[in-house]
């Protein structure tokens, strides 16, 4: 079996020049380039991970870590987005990815992932970072950044959920809706919030959240019910995400609620199966693909010293206008 110092040798070139070429890193002359690769080719090569790891001095492995206590996360159609786009980019460059769930205040559990070498990088998914945290990532220059939430001292990649729910409920006022059902995952939703001060500012009476997991069957079986015991008393409904308004459109169907000419649904994050469902779904799109890209951006020009300035970043989500929502006929 090939290997790297059989390539180096018949390319006559260094070993941490052919561990930057086929692992995409660094920037080496074309010709040299070319060379190592055709020769790559012709001896059949197959990646040993340990070695290059070895020559680069990387693990070749980001890491993203997770509140612990957080089951219902796995049924989050954005995170599930975000994993995926974050395994896809990184297989193409020969890098893995590793889920470390903790409790965000176990400071010897956190400082020791992060600087146990394991990982060339930090994603972070959860909503505070400990100072110790940050004092041990500056002082030990481990790439890392955070996705979702705002730290004024990190390199950051928030997303605005308030005012992309906002405009997900002004779209539907706009279309004459006053009497709007949401869908909300909890009390301690951003997306809830936004949709009880919009109530207020614009002087509606109807008022009613109904709360379900993340998932399409919970949420199935919960608007099942409230149309059973109910019927339908709204002309609207705003769901928290995508996968939650699958569930109500099922259950909007088994009561041969027509969508959207008696009820207008609409969703949040625009996954891919938001166009695909019958009707394709109105909804707010979310940047997954370009947060994915800019974070894994980030770490790697921190481990290509690159980078020198923090990157903090809120992305602006805007409606995607599909058939599941129309004039208001109430």
């Amino acid at each position: 079996m090939a290997t790297l110092k059989d390539i180096a040798s018949l390319a006559g070139v260094p070993l941490s020049t052919v561990s930057y070429v086929l692992n995409r890193k660094g920037k080496v002359i074309k010709e040299k380039h070319k060379r190592i690769l055709k020769i790559a080719k012709e001896l059949n090569y197959v990646p040993n991970q340990k070695a290059i790891s070895l020559v680069s001095g990387r693990a070749n492995n980001i890491g993203i870590i997770l509140p612990q206590y957080s089951e219902s996360i796995f049924n989050d159609s954005f995170f599930a987005e975000v994993l995926y786009r974050l395994s896809v980019s990184l297989s193409k460059e020969n890098n893995g990815l590793t889920l470390y769930s903790c409790i965000e205040d176990d400071i010897d559990s956190l400082n020791q992932y992060v600087s146990n070498g394991n990982t060339d990088g930090i994603i972070w998914y959860m909503s505070k970072i400990p100072d110790e945290i940050k004092e041990t990532i500056k002082r030990r220059n481990i790439p890392f950044v955070i996705i979702i939430h705002k730290d004024e001292d990190m390199n950051y990649l928030a997303i605005d959920d308030y005012s992309g729910q906002l405009k997900a409920l002004t779209h539907l006022h706009e279309l004459e809706h006053r009497k709007i059902l949401f869908l909300s995952s909890g009390d301690s939703s951003i997306r809830q919030k936004a949709y009880l001060d919009f109530i207020q500012d614009k002087h509606l009476n109807f008022q009613k959240v109904l709360h379900s997991t993340h998932s399409e069957i919970s949420t199935y079986s919960l608007m099942d019910h409230y149309l059973s015991e109910n019927g339908m008393d709204f002309t609207a409904i705003a769901a928290e995400t995508d996968v939650m308004a699958f569930g109500a459109l099922q259950a909007l169907s088994k009561w041969n609620i027509k969508v959207p000419e008696q009820v207008s649904l609409i969703g949040y994050d625009d996954i891919p199966l938001a166009s695909k469902c019958n009707p394709p779904l109105t909804t707010v799109h979310q940047s997954i693909v370009q947060m994915v890209e800019d974070a894994l951006g980030i770490i790697f020009d921190i481990l290509d010293n690159e980078k020198k300035e923090l990157t903090q970043k809120v992305y602006v989500h805007e409606v995607v206008t599909r058939n599941s929502t129309a004039i208001c006929r109430d």
